[in-house]
């Protein structure tokens, strides 16, 4: 069970079940999945309209317990 958390929590296709604000995101420079060192970018749509996006790089990742 714990690793279906995990695998549901890191799936990035997914972020936007999870979020109110963050729309999407997408692994960056060939990675796939959660790594240390791993970049992507996610996309944000506020109530007011504001559309921002960001680039994240993972810091820590241990499963099944830590996404950083």
């Amino acid at each position: 069970m714990k690793f279906r958390l995990w695998e549901a929590i890191t799936d990035l296709s997914r972020i936007g079940d999870w979020s109110p604000e963050c729309t999407d995101a997408a692994w960056l420079d060939g990675h796939s999945g959660p790594a240390v060192g791993a970049r992507y970018e996610a996309r944000n749509r506020f109530l007011h309209g504001l559309v921002t996006q960001v680039v994240c790089e993972v810091v820590a990742a241990k499963r099944p317990f830590t996404f950083v």
